[in-house]
């Protein structure tokens, strides 16, 4: 649902933390794919635990205010080679299960935080224009 922290040190006044070890992202998996589409199936499965991780942080007051393809990770990224209509070739994912990252934005409910969040390719037109 959430990616697990695994431990954290100090390096030189610098918080490290250690996490555990994840496939691609959405984005760069679909973008090493040449932006084919993925199936159905898949997109149903990923949007369903997108949705239980949002719902786990809103649970705990959180908000994450920074969703989008490069935050969202597979398990494992391994796929298998498919062919479909005239000799094109497209990668599918074995298994689409995800992990939801970066929490450097996230903020509690009863925190000050901006109205303007998200990062700006993925803002919708009415915050941008007010």
């Amino acid at each position: 649902m959430c990616v697990r922290m695994l431990d954290w040190f100090d390096y030189h006044g610098h918080m490290c933390i250690c996490f555990e070890m994840l496939g691609l992202s959405v984005f760069d998996f679909l973008k090493e794919n040449n932006y084919h589409p993925y199936p159905l199936y898949q997109v149903r499965h990923m949007a369903y635990q997108l949705c239980e991780a949002v719902n786990f942080l809103h649970e705990r007051k959180l908000t994450h205010t920074d969703l989008k393809p490069e935050n969202i990770l597979f398990l494992n990224s391994d796929y298998d080679i498919v062919r479909s209509g005239r000799k094109r070739e497209s990668k599918v994912v074995k298994q689409s299960w995800i992990k939801l990252i970066d929490f450097g934005s996230a903020t509690f409910d009863d925190e000050y935080h901006s109205t303007i969040v998200s990062t700006r390719h993925y803002r919708a037109p009415e915050v941008i224009l007010g």
